[in-house]
């Protein structure tokens, strides 16, 4: 476990190995010739390959919303996933942040999208200070095509009730997936949808006009989604449900992952990635990583007590679990080899696990 712990280290290590530019040659290398300004859309989800240094490969999901920045990656034919958030910043700067398995920033993208496909700059490792050239291309063939639409209503007669005079509102940020098969892509956008909507409404449009209702209190309800990973054969996003005001029976705020196997459209469960009666041995891994990750001090559960949600992110090296502490949701991290015992054989993880 230490080995996968300390896999930063040891991409940073073989960077060292791979590149041994200079910082003013990497700035020279990367600073676009073309100063004509680039119009990125300010809402966007892209799938970039390419490499940090010489030849360390990597492939990224990047999800843009206004000037914040999410997203993750995993360097290839590695089982660690690093975590990405960050921002734009004035002439289309970018900054993004790569945060470990371990809550724990460990490097820094730098640099801007040169073309509509290309992001390219610099990452420095933030223990270390070193740093080396990177460029990531944009790919489309082979994975879900994502676009986003926004949708929005509001009532400003809240002011009359709302202390601060604020409008009440509804903002979706639709997400819509889109694969050769029409059915398929219908079935993942239908369940979309039914995750927003639940039991209560049966269409987006009946939902945004329930602001209009003439509440006692002012509320505020924002919806997105953002892209965890897109792979050929499924893709994970990350729902965002998040609401300020006293007007609505939904949680303040919540996040949660929804899994879509690509090749059928269904909603990918637990209970089919994983061998009968996993639950037990299941908890007792996730334990041991949870403590591994963030120590024993502070959490009030007993040893051997410790269970994990059904709320999981598939991803390349592994499944991510949300620990709903009281202080913040903490990710646990739980490597494939970790659980291969665990898989099903006849399940999609397994193709995943061994790829």
């Amino acid at each position: 476990m230490k080995t996968i712990l300390n896999i930063g280290l040891t991409l940073c290590l073989i960077l060292t190995a791979c590149s041994s530019k200079s910082k003013e040659n990497v700035e020279s290398e990367t600073t676009p010739a073309n100063t004509t300004e680039i119009q990125i859309p300010t809402s966007f989800y892209k799938k970039l390959r390419g490499t940090i240094g010489d030849n360390i490969k990597l492939s990224m999901d990047l999800t843009r919303r206004d000037s914040t920045l999410s997203g993750g990656y995993n360097p290839e034919n590695d089982v660690i996933s690093f975590n990405l958030t960050g921002q734009f910043l004035q002439s289309n700067q970018i900054e993004l942040r790569e945060i470990n398995d371990k809550n724990e920033e460990t490097g820094l993208f730098t640099g801007k999208f040169t073309s509509s496909e290309i992001f390219e700059g610099t990452w420095t490792n933030l223990k270390t200070k070193q740093t080396f050239p990177f460029k990531l291309t944009e790919e489309k063939n082979g994975i879900a095509n994502v676009t986003y639409e926004h949708l929005r209503n509001e009532n400003c007669n809240a002011k009359k009730k709302d202390s601060n005079k604020r409008c009440s509102y509804i903002d979706i940020n639709m997400i819509k997936i889109s694969l050769p098969n029409v059915k398929i892509s219908e079935q993942i956008n239908n369940s979309i949808i039914k995750r927003i909507l639940g039991d209560e409404y049966n269409t987006i449009k009946e939902y945004l006009n329930t602001v209009n209702v003439d509440e006692e209190f002012h509320r505020e309800v924002d919806i997105d989604f953002i892209v965890e990973i897109n792979e050929k054969d499924f893709i994970c996003l990350n729902y965002r449900d998040n609401m300020n005001g006293e007007g609505s029976n939904r949680p303040m705020n919540s996040s949660s992952y929804i899994n879509f196997d690509l090749n059928n459209g269904s909603e990918i469960k637990l209970d089919q990635l994983l061998i009968p009666n996993y639950s037990d041995k299941l908890n007792q891994i996730a334990e041991k990583m949870f403590y591994e990750a963030y120590g024993k001090e502070g959490f009030d559960f007993q040893p051997g007590e410790f269970k994990l949600n059904d709320d999981f992110a598939i991803k390349k090296g592994g499944l991510i679990f949300m620990f709903d502490s009281y202080l913040a949701p903490l990710p646990i991290y739980i490597p494939y080899n970790e659980i291969k015992d665990l898989i099903n054989a006849e399940s999609l993880l397994l193709k995943i696990a061994q790829k």
